[in-house]
């Protein structure tokens, strides 16, 4: 009479094959779950700033013109709020972006004895 099966031998060299196997591969899924969410969180953070530009844009007539307040401040609440930033875009797990802000500071620079007026755009997560 034939035995049809696995013998325990064979199930246990089967199992410790499996769990090298997982243990070599596990760590380097792991590492490319953190980077690939490290990419999103820059690409919204580089969302935000863009949206920030064009806010400031559309409001050039509230932000400083000149160097004694060099630092202002925008919520990203009020990003999504006037529709610079989709709503979708950032959703209600990004607490740590919505509850950041952007920080418009402004550069002076002088070409040709006229002063230029431009505007540097830093997320950050706390306001």
């Amino acid at each position: 009479m034939k035995n049809k099966g696995f013998t325990l031998i064979e199930l246990i060299g089967s199992i410790i094959i499996l769990t090298v196997i997982a243990l070599v591969t596990f760590p380097a899924i792991l590492g490319l779950l953190t980077t690939s969410e490290e990419k999103i969180n820059n690409s919204k953070m580089r969302l935000i700033e863009r949206a920030a530009k064009e806010y400031v844009e559309d409001h050039v007539n509230d932000y400083p013109r000149n160097l004694s307040a060099p630092v202002k401040t925008i919520p990203v609440m009020t990003l999504i709020n006037q529709g610079y930033v989709s709503d979708n875009s950032i959703s209600e797990k990004d607490t740590k972006l919505r509850g950041g802000c952007v920080e418009v500071k402004v550069i002076s620079t002088e070409i040709d004895a006229e002063e230029i007026i431009s505007y540097d755009f830093k997320f950050t997560e706390t306001c």
